[in-house]
């Protein structure tokens, strides 16, 4: 999968980034020193940033983290991610993968297609960074049999990025993953507390703590970015009507969705298509 948006408007690629597409993961790597402008944005892949220089600014759903040359920063599918400032000078590798992939992955390693990641960001070994230049050298070289060669390699970045990032399930944490996949298969419908707290049989108040805990948001908020991500993925067919986008993603009305959609994106459903996809 080619990202139909590989980098936001607000990093400058003027020729200082190479773009190393594959088989359903794109590796964006700065050449030399770049500068990135103060902006925000989400979409459905999920994304991890490894800063090769300082990274002062960066934030992920509005919090704050500066990363240090050999941090990696996870992104979730449909999360809020930008800087908050002018980045002058700075040097990054950007990874992405097409949402299904990784999570077929995560499946593979840990039974559950919704995990969390750390909060923090972490530091890549060099075995890591020895796996990326690789990835990198075999794309450049195209060798016979370069193809295969990458598609095992973005299965072993994705694994060797998850062992780094997912938060570990412990003892008492399972019910949240459970509530994660629940959340994931019930995205057409509308969110109820209730609902939740009786088919796992717990509380209301132990669902809202426990997740936060976990999540650090509340159970509701998750739910709209999961719905969110959803709905960023069918906008990007563009056999697919606003409204029919709305009603499979559990919203009774087109300007219901818009109101959300606006709130969480800046864009409204109409101007996300023309602005960011430049389909009319």
């Amino acid at each position: 999968m080619i990202v139909k948006e590989p980098l936001p408007d607000f990093v400058v690629n003027d020729g200082q980034i190479a773009i190393y597409p594959s088989n359903k993961m794109t590796v964006f790597h700065s050449k030399q020193p770049t500068h990135v402008l103060k902006g925000t944005h989400k979409h459905t892949n999920y994304e991890f940033v490894i800063a090769r220089s300082p990274i002062n600014g960066f934030v992920r759903n509005g919090m704050k983290m500066n990363l240090a040359p050999g941090d990696v920063a996870g992104i979730q599918s449909g999360q809020l991610h930008g800087t908050e400032l002018l980045l002058t000078e700075v040097e990054f590798t950007n990874i992405q993968f097409e949402r299904e992939f990784l999570q077929d992955v995560m499946y593979e390693l840990y039974q559950s297609r919704s995990l969390a990641m750390k909060e923090e960001p972490v530091r890549a070994d060099l075995s890591f960074m020895n796996l990326i230049q690789q990835y990198i050298d075999e794309y450049d070289k195209k060798e016979s049999g370069y193809l295969l060669v990458l598609k095992q390699l973005s299965i072993t970045i994705a694994v060797a990025l998850l062992r780094m990032l997912i938060v570990q399930q412990e003892k008492g944490k399972g019910d949240i993953h459970k509530i994660l996949d629940y959340m994931k298969e019930n995205l057409e419908c509308d969110f109820s507390l209730d609902q939740i707290s009786n088919h796992f049989k717990m509380s209301k108040s132990s669902v809202i703590r426990k997740f936060k805990e976990s999540m650090g948001i509340t159970p509701y908020d998750f739910f709209l970015e999961l719905k969110m991500g959803r709905a960023l993925e069918l906008l990007n067919e563009p056999k697919n009507r606003v409204i029919d986008v709305a009603l499979q993603c559990g919203f009774t009305n087109h300007s219901h969705f818009s109101s959300v959609f606006k709130k969480a994106t800046g864009l409204t459903p109409t101007e996300y298509r023309e602005k960011v996809l430049h389909v009319k």
